[in-house]
């Protein structure tokens, strides 16, 4: 025996190594499990009708379990055990699959709250919609500047969904406390938040950015432009009639073809081109629906009239006719080439001067303006009242009432919905890029940098993450140095300075530029979590 024992030769010898290689089985088997549930996880639904193997309608889950014993030796001998009763924990139901699942899930959180906290500033983007069982869903991700050695990366993580019951803004703020206590994160540290523009999100005084902003002042808001302009256009077309109607009838087009088969084909056999249903929810995207229309009006009209020949039910027949009756009006057509080229400028709103826009789109048609008669209503006078004001002709009418208003609305709404960014932007806008900084005279570079010290000033300490003299100092300097050099933007000057090694000569700058690139500018990511 003490010999065995002194050669390692006893019996437990060979049973530690059976332990050994069941081991390694079982650890290879669970790689290969691990590697399937990461796969479906991002592109496929894991589980069917049935949960056994080699089954039909089993699920993808199983048909990849399956498909790998083909041509791997140990998925093929851990089948072959199940198969043969061999073993009972098989490690492939449903419960197996949420747990590796969860780790999986554990993992990537911690890896993405480590890259968040080397990282140090981070900002948070929120979004929330019911989903199909009707529970408020709030997705939620933290962006950040990730600096790895010389590399530089602008990072969006997905943190999870998270279900609420108080989709007020102290009810959403309380879930995201929560989350940032779970992580390990401090709220002082958040330098941007950005939510769409909903009243529970940017409400003055009880949305989610002003109690954020309470209790850390440096978290700025930075409103989503994609939903303000998307608002912007809303405005507008809620605040003419005229406007109302023209978009119910390009939807009446929609609906109209694509009711059933026989109109349909009619279209088709006219022109090989798809009617396009209106956006609910993006106005802007709804130059697509306007579009296939102005370029198609006359093929539209003679399939309305071909539907109306052909048709032998009187309601399919009236509502044709009328359909091609009220597109074929200079009225429709008007409103039609107005709101393609709005929207199809949509970023340059404010390039559209109203009298030499109007006259232009007038001009544009090639045809004789021809507007509808209305009748004048009469004002009421006072005793005595002398009035010099004279009734408007059919086009001024039209214009005053539907073009105007359209765009009087759209800039108002224009310079009302971006206050804020503009606020943002009087902070941060300086370091956009060399060619604005150049752009400012002395004075004017240094009270920027004192105006953005201030806001990034802890209230409490009376701490600011940089010092105006200092980054003056350190842009002049930079400034000179890159006298030569091209035009650079945000990312390229940091990704300059930090592949230069130059983070000791402007530190902060560096922290300037990093908590700039890391407030976000757009909801999109959020929106996006929901449909991925």
């Amino acid at each position: 025996m003490s010999v065995n024992l002194k050669s390692n030769a006893t019996i437990d010898q060979n049973l530690q190594r059976m332990i050994e290689n069941e081991k390694k089985h079982w650890r290879l088997v669970l790689e290969r499990l691990f590697a399937i549930v990461l796969m479906l996880a991002e592109r496929l639904p894991f589980r069917g009708h049935r949960e056994q193997l080699y089954q039909p309608n089993n699920g993808n889950f199983l048909a990849q379990v399956e498909l790998i014993a083909k041509f791997d030796p140990v998925m093929l001998e851990h089948l072959k055990r199940i198969k043969n009763k061999e073993c009972f924990d098989t490690y492939l139901g449903k419960d197996v699959q949420n747990e590796i699942i969860g780790l999986i899930s554990r993992r990537i959180l911690k890896t993405i709250v480590s890259s968040v906290q080397s990282s140090k500033y981070f900002s948070v983007i929120m979004d929330c919609t019911p989903d199909v069982s009707h529970k408020e869903q709030l997705s939620i991700l933290l962006r950040c500047v990730k600096i790895n050695q010389e590399e530089v990366q602008i990072e969006e993580f997905f943190c999870g969904f998270f279900h609420i019951t108080d989709s007020t803004g102290s009810g959403l703020v309380e879930t995201f406390l929560n989350l940032l206590a779970e992580y390990n994160l401090d709220l002082m540290n958040c330098r941007g938040q950005s939510y769409d523009n909903g009243a529970n999100m940017r409400g003055q005084y009880k949305g989610v950015q002003a109690l954020i902003k309470e209790k850390n002042p440096r978290a700025l808001n930075v409103p989503c432009a994609n939903h303000t302009f998307n608002l912007m256009v809303c405005d507008a077309v809620k605040s003419v009639s005229i406007a109302i109607n023209f978009f119910g009838t390009v939807q009446r087009i929609f609906t109209f073809f694509a009711a059933s088969t026989v109109p349909w084909d009619i279209l088709q056999s006219v022109s090989k081109m798809t009617v396009k249903s209106l956006s609910d929810t993006r106005w802007e995207s709804r130059i697509n629906s306007i579009k296939v229309v102005k370029d198609n009006l006359v093929q539209i009209i003679e399939a309305l009239y071909k539907v109306a020949d052909s048709s032998s039910i009187g309601v399919a027949v009236s509502e044709a006719n009328g359909l091609a009756n009220e597109i074929s009006s200079y009225q429709f057509i008007l409103s039609l080439t107005i709101w393609h080229d709005l929207l199809f400028e949509i970023n340059k709103v404010k390039s559209f001067r109203r009298d030499e826009s109007f006259e232009a789109i007038i001009k544009k048609l090639g045809t004789e303006p021809v507007f509808p008669q209305v009748r004048l209503s009469r004002k009421r006078r006072f005793f005595e009242y002398e009035g010099t004001d004279t009734p408007l002709n059919k086009k001024s009418k039209y214009k005053v009432d539907f073009f105007n208003a359209i765009i009087d609305v759209a800039l108002v709404s224009l310079n009302e919905r971006f206050k804020m960014l503009d606020s943002y932007n009087k902070i941060l806008g300086f370091l956009t890029r060399t060619e604005k900084m150049r752009s400012l005279d002395a004075n004017e570079l240094l009270n920027d940098c004192k105006n953005l010290e201030i806001s990034l000033r802890n209230p409490s300490t009376e701490e600011s993450d940089v010092n105006h003299e200092e980054l003056y100092s350190e842009i002049n300097t930079f400034l000179r140095m890159e006298a030569s050099v091209e035009s650079k933007d945000a990312l390229e000057i940091l990704k300059y300075i930090t592949a230069s090694s130059l983070i000791e000569i402007f530190p902060n700058l560096f922290i300037a530029l990093r908590i700039l690139l890391t407030s976000p500018i757009s909801v999109a990511s959020a929106e996006r979590s929901f449909s991925k």
